[in-house]
């Protein structure tokens, strides 16, 4: 009798202690997307303020890169602005070779008008396109 009395009270300490090792469980799991979500919200704010300080940094500069085109595998031909002159160069893995000054009148204006991409006349297209197989699905 004294022995079912003490199995019968830790069976309500096991019971007692799963709901509380069940509610600890779920705090762990909260806190656990807690962290997480703290450590990505610092993780981009960080690399937001880290890239604002190198354009900064860019900004002051005098020499940009205007253009590169590749030319296979590891090497490229590139425009470049120092101050207000144009200078082409070949640019390799192994080396940097000058190739010649451009005037700046030969350099094309960079017009963002004209390489915008005409989104809203293939939207319009596309909608069209759409609405005319609706009307002859619906015959």
């Amino acid at each position: 009798m004294f022995f079912e009395y003490i199995i019968c009270l830790q069976s309500q300490i096991d019971s007692e202690s799963d709901w509380s090792s069940t509610f600890g469980l779920i705090g762990q799991f909260f806190l656990l997307i807690v962290v997480f979500v703290g450590i990505l919200f610092l993780a981009y704010f960080s690399t937001k303020w880290i890239a604002s300080a190198k354009m900064g940094l860019r900004k002051n500069n005098f020499i940009s890169i205007v253009s590169t085109l590749p030319v296979g595998g590891s090497n490229s031909v590139q425009l470049i602005k120092a101050g207000e002159r144009y200078f082409l160069i070949g640019v390799s893995k192994e080396k940097i070779t000058y190739i010649t000054e451009i005037d700046e009148n030969d350099v094309p204006k960079y017009e963002s008008e004209q390489v915008k991409f005409p989104f809203e006349k293939y939207f319009q297209e596309y909608f069209n396109k759409n609405k005319d197989n609706d009307k002859k699905d619906e015959k």
